[in-house]
């Protein structure tokens, strides 16, 4: 956990940004391990442009882990600390099914907003002869204030991990988000590498 701080410490000392996406799935990382990523992100509707993000993900317990977030581009800027629950796990024909929860502050055109965000998700992992697939899917809401105002975004979204094969701690994701209410319609990419504290990163 202390690692997890420095480097959420660090994220949130840099600029990147995409708004309200996913780019997760039901895989759990275990106590110890982290997952950087990087995303470039294109808005619709009402913010059109592109945006970055940088995430560090850790494993907390068997069946959640923690998530610091910020970023910035078409919307000026935006930090957050999420929560990710895994009830459900993905074993055999089941799919992972939990949600990701908690708080963003965004600050866009200089008025800020605060948003209480909730991401309930399910996913399941199937090999390939490319490499490991994870198709996700995901009904982002929430509440967003911001000048005495609340909006109540919806979208839905849809997305892929894919680990090609002989890679082992590289995945990528492609997302689609699609606004239902108050929100935003996207397209997103990342790149995400786990890592831990015995072995550092590694690019494999």
């Amino acid at each position: 956990m202390k690692t997890f701080l420095i480097l959420a410490l660090m994220i949130l000392g840099i600029e990147a940004q995409a708004y309200y996406s996913t780019i997760d799935t039901g895989e759990l990382l275990k106590k110890g391990q982290y997952r950087l990523s990087t995303e470039g992100n294109v808005l619709f509707n009402d913010l059109n442009g592109g945006n970055l993000v940088a995430r560090i993900d850790t494993g907390f317990n068997e069946d959640s882990n923690f998530r610091a977030l910020i970023g910035t581009g078409v919307v000026g800027f935006q930090t957050g600390l999420l929560y990710k629950w895994i009830p459900i796990p993905d074993f055999q024909d089941q799919p992972a099914i939990g949600i990701l929860g908690g708080f963003i502050y965004a600050r866009a055109d200089d008025v800020s907003y605060l948003s209480l965000r909730l991401h309930p998700l399910v996913s399941k992992h199937f090999k390939s002869d490319i490499g490991d697939l994870t198709p996700y899917a995901s009904l982002p809401f929430g509440i967003t204030g911001a000048k005495g105002t609340h909006t109540f975004p919806l979208q839905l979204t849809f997305g892929n991990d894919w680990k090609p094969n002989g890679l082992n701690k590289l995945s990528f994701i492609t997302e689609f988000g699609f606004n239902l209410h108050e929100s935003y319609s996207y397209v997103s990419l990342a790149a995400l590498l786990i890592f831990d504290e015995e072995q550092g990163i590694k690019f494999e």
